[in-house]
């Protein structure tokens, strides 16, 4: 999704489904509205990185917050979560700043530690490690592309992890460049920015009788 075609369907809904740039207020306006909320959903923060010689990476960098991830079970033994947006490419897997149970189905408060795919592979036939995914106390995850990998299945006893991707500050994307969120943040984006101009989104008539609810 863009915030370009998140504005477009925005300004259909409020101008009565004629795409027209005079209903009342302007494009440009609904899609500060999209980048505002968008920013208050993802809970942005702002971000300084001390860069190192030779790094080379954006500097209009901001955390954003993915609450509510599942945590799956996956090869019998171990656990998985995907990520909800692709994080920038920064060394030593930066991008994704954090990994931490999801206090609303836990009580447990501890950050993940991470670990290179190579780490975990020297230290986990260490005794003190085996079968226990921990490191000093606390669980362990590797990346792997676009998951967050558990070497033991913990999604019994952790089925929800909130996670912290750094991505580039929203307001300096184009109309066209995918935003860092998932799929079905788009409706909530549409809906709030509706509440905000006083529009109701029409009610989906489920029932196929030829009527439209309103």
């Amino acid at each position: 999704m863009t915030i370009g075609i998140l504005a477009e369907r925005i300004h259909r809904i409020y101008s009565g489904g004629i795409p027209s740039l005079d209903g009342g207020i302007k494009m440009a306006d609904i899609k500060h509205l999209v980048i505002d909320n968008i920013n208050s959903l993802l809970k942005v923060e702002m971000i300084s990185l001390n860069k190192q010689e030779g790094d080379n990476y954006p500097t209009n960098l901001m955390i954003a917050t993915y609450e509510d991830i599942d945590v799956v079970a996956f090869n019998t033994v171990q656990s998985r979560a995907e990520l909800p947006a692709i994080p920038v490419s920064l060394p030593l897997g930066m991008g994704v700043w954090s990994v931490a149970p999801d206090t609303q189905t836990t009580t447990a408060h501890d950050v993940f530690v991470p670990l290179q795919t190579s780490q975990w592979s020297l230290i986990k036939d260490f005794s003190p490690l085996v079968g226990s995914g921990k490191v000093l106390g606390n669980y362990v995850y590797t990346l792997d592309g676009k998951y967050i990998t558990f070497p033991t299945d913990i999604h019994v006893a952790m089925p929800k992890i909130v996670i912290k991707l750094v991505i580039l500050d929203i307001s300096t994307l184009g109309d066209f460049d995918l935003l860092p969120m998932p799929a079905d943040y788009s409706d909530q984006v549409i809906k709030n920015v509706l509440s905000i101009l006083g529009v109701v989104p029409p009610v989906e008539d489920v029932i196929n009788d030829g009527n439209t609810q309103k």
